[in-house]
């Protein structure tokens, strides 16, 4: 491997479940939606996603929403997404399942 490879791997920050799992997940509006329960990973392994526990009102909406890498703009103290999220539709369309 390469030292620029070697550098650019050692400057990756990478998380484990438990890194990530319960911190707020924030939209592109800056609303909370909810906590994350856990992270997923595609059968290939080249992508994955994480599950949001879904709040509105402090009533779990969804247990499961699942929001794929793409649309996670940065993981730090908490999750920011890329995309909008409403809480309300993720509510009603929960409830016609």
């Amino acid at each position: 491997m390469s030292k620029a490879k070697v550098i650019a791997v050692a400057r990756e920050k990478l998380f484990r479940e438990g890194d990530v799992k319960g911190k707020y997940v924030i939209d592109a509006k800056g609303r909370i939606i909810g906590r994350v329960k856990g992270l997923v990973l595609s059968q290939d392994g080249k992508d994955f996603g994480i599950l949001v526990t879904v709040e509105k009102d402090g009533i779990v909406v969804d247990d499961n929403l699942f929001i794929r890498s793409r649309d996670i703009r940065a993981i730090s103290d908490v999750v920011l997404l890329d995309v909008i999220v409403d809480v309300t539709e993720v509510a009603e369309e929960k409830a016609s399942e």
